[in-house]
């Protein structure tokens, strides 16, 4: 990562930024594995995955069944919803979008809020409460603390974390319409 900020100061900040971010938008597996860090996943036989999870987007009741242990729940608790909310996925229905600047695209989200991604409602269910509550733990330190997801996705970063909702069980990130 430091290669990366180290490029964007040296004057390439604007191309390296919408590469990562059209890359990280267009790629379930890649955001997973650069922007989240979830460094064990490889292509070979996570990349399958996360294609289909891409392919069936509109599918709204699926499920994998995998045995303990491979990542699905990595994948699918805690890399597919923030992807989700970020905007992937969206690339191919809204391309205009990913030309946007985060001035222009919070103009573009308030004006259309249909539109707006972070918009959706997303429940993630673990065997227990517990388990639930740590995939969205994983969510919120990556929106807090992960530098790279922060510079390309700003318009995910609450301005006042005091003054939102964030509890053990739900999270509440900035949106266009409540």
């Amino acid at each position: 990562m430091s290669q990366i900020l180290e490029m964007a100061a040296e004057g390439k900040a604007t191309e390296l930024r919408e590469g990562l971010r059209r890359r990280a938008l267009g790629s379930l597996y890649y955001f997973s594995k650069v922007l989240c860090s979830y460094d064990k996943i490889v292509p070979h036989f996570h990349m399958p995955l996360c294609l289909d999870i891409q392919n069936s987007i509109d599918i709204r009741k699926r499920g994998y069944l995998w045995p303990r242990k491979h990542f699905k729940s990595t994948i699918i608790a805690k890399s597919y919803p923030h992807w989700r909310l970020c905007g992937g996925g969206l690339q191919d229905t809204m391309p205009q979008i990913m030309e946007l600047e985060t001035e222009e695209l919070l103009k573009f989200y308030k004006t259309y809020p249909d539109k707006d991604p972070r918009n959706l409602r997303i429940g993630i269910v673990g065997e227990t409460g517990d388990v639930a509550e740590k995939d969205l733990k994983d969510i919120k330190d990556r929106t807090l603390n992960n530098e790279l997801f922060r510079w390309l996705f700003p318009e995910m970063i609450p301005e006042n974390t005091g003054a939102i909702k964030w509890t053990e069980s739900e999270i509440v990130l900035p949106r266009s319409k409540s």
